[in-house]
């Protein structure tokens, strides 16, 4: 009669040690418990010598894996990384650019420089004039965008180029499209309506650059 109590009490014992969760915390902690509840943030359980006893909650982000008592596993050792992108045009907003074609014709240089993330004013000059004005660019706000189209307004200079009242200066309207990479690499290229008094024209360019 003795050894049957005692191989009762093994069983029942044993049974005991089976039915339990483990809890594995990230500060090097096993925890044994019998888990009620696995939410989206946090565990809900009891301890192991309380099963009547209160309901605790644990962060799954102090955990690195639960393990159910019929040998489940769940490992939450996942490290999520929140990356906020930065932008371009305001992480390195001045730049120096070298134009082909464009408002004076065949090579200039520039400098730029975005007051706001969308607007841009720009001041160049080139082998054949000098050149000012600003651009718009479209959904420069987004963070996400480094492709931008934008349009712009310039009042440009060409001393070879005259109109019928003898002013070298004209209007230049570029519609185009700008690559800003986060590491201030600019690419760009656009198509401009050019306006004399006596004649105009439509005339590409394009623009390579770095900002910082």
């Amino acid at each position: 009669m003795k050894y049957i109590l005692l191989f009762i009490l093994f069983i029942c014992s044993s049974n005991i040690i089976i039915a339990q969760d483990t809890l594995s915390t990230r500060y090097g902690e096993s925890i044994l418990v019998k888990v009620i509840e696995v939410g989206t943030s946090e565990v809900k359980y009891k301890k192991l010598d309380n099963l009547n006893g209160p309901i605790f909650s644990m962060l799954k982000s102090d955990l690195l894996m639960i393990k159910y008592e019929n040998g489940t596993r769940v490992d939450l050792n996942t490290k999520i990384k929140y990356v906020i992108k930065s932008n371009p045009r305001l992480s390195s907003p001045f730049g120096i650019n070298i134009n082909l074609f464009g408002q004076t014709e065949y090579l200039s240089l520039s400098v730029d420089y975005f007051v706001t993330s969308s607007l841009d004013i720009e001041v160049g000059t080139g082998f054949y004039g000098t050149f000012g004005g600003l651009k718009y660019h479209f959904f420069g706000a987004k963070n996400d965008k480094n492709w931008t189209p934008y349009l712009g307004v310039y009042l440009a200079r060409i001393p070879h180029i005259k109109d019928s009242e003898g002013s070298t200066t004209h209007v230049y309207i570029p519609l185009g499209i700008q690559l800003h990479k986060n590491n201030g690499r600019t690419f760009g290229v656009e198509l401009a309506y050019r306006s004399f008094s006596n004649y105009n024209s439509y005339i590409p360019a394009f623009k390579f650059g770095y900002h910082f």
